[in-house]
């Protein structure tokens, strides 16, 4: 390893590996750290409801913005505010696709969010979402924790098959989702 061109490179390259892992590993530590010392919350908020958008949006691939009709950069948008029910804010029957426009800078856009709601599922789910508006949870962090590695699994499987479905699909899905996730 030490006395020929091809030893030392090879010597140097597995070094390198070797350093990179060390970065890595410190990385995960560091983070394992940050997510130890959150408050459920928090937890919820910044590791736990990103995932659960994306997986809104996955479902929704290939959709409208769910308020406006439009395309362009998505968001996952909640149909009742997170912060007005933290309750429902994991539910994905309560998160659609929703253009960063409608979503952030129009509040969220209840109203028409309503109408697309009607127009690509039906009253009938409509009435639905709306019954889900009184539903009240409390998780603690380990459910939270628990439901975040499982989350991440269901997303996984989404982005490997990426497709366009049908109203009834994402419905199902999201049912789906919702009972694998807990």
């Amino acid at each position: 390893l030490l006395n020929s061109e091809n030893g030392k490179a090879y010597f140097d390259k597995v070094k390198l590996k070797s350093k990179r892992n060390q970065e890595t590993i410190k990385r995960k530590e560091k983070t394992q750290q940050r997510r130890a010392i959150m408050s459920t919350d928090a937890y919820r908020a910044k590791v736990l409801q990103p995932v659960i958008n994306e997986i809104a949006r996955l479902i929704d691939y290939g959709q409208p913005c769910i308020a406006t009709r439009k395309f362009g950069k998505m968001a996952g948008g909640h149909r009742k505010s997170v912060g007005s029910n933290r309750g429902i804010a994991l539910n994905l029957h309560n998160i659609h696709i929703q253009c960063f426009q409608s979503n952030s800078y129009n509040g969220g856009d209840e109203r028409k969010y309503d109408i697309g709601i009607v127009e690509e599922y039906g009253e009938e789910y409509l009435d639905y979402l709306i019954s889900l508006e009184n539903h009240t949870a409390k998780f603690s962090k380990a459910e939270l924790e628990e439901a975040f590695k499982k989350a991440k699994s269901f997303r996984l499987d989404l982005r490997k098959h990426k497709t366009v479905y049908v109203p009834i699909i994402r419905i199902h899905l999201r049912n789906k989702a919702n009972a694998f996730i807990g």
